[in-house]
């Protein structure tokens, strides 16, 4: 079962400089996102997932690491 939207462009980000480990962020990208076609970092301020946002969010990443 497809969780979400398809995305036109996935983004991977390998960034260390802030945190003393090594993390991955891993964004998909559409037309219609707010800072498209520049950067995610620094564009809008940051919201929080709503509890059913969360709840699906956590449900796609464990469908997707097969938990």
């Amino acid at each position: 079962m497809a969780l979400g939207r398809s995305v036109a462009k996935l983004n991977v980000g390998q960034l260390g400089n802030v945190t003393p480990q090594l993390h991955v962020h891993v964004v998909g990208r559409r037309p219609d996102d707010a800072a498209w076609p520049g950067p995610v970092w620094g564009h809008g301020v940051a919201e929080g997932y709503g509890v059913e946002a969360l709840e699906m969010a956590l449900a796609a990443g464990r469908e997707a690491l097969g938990l």
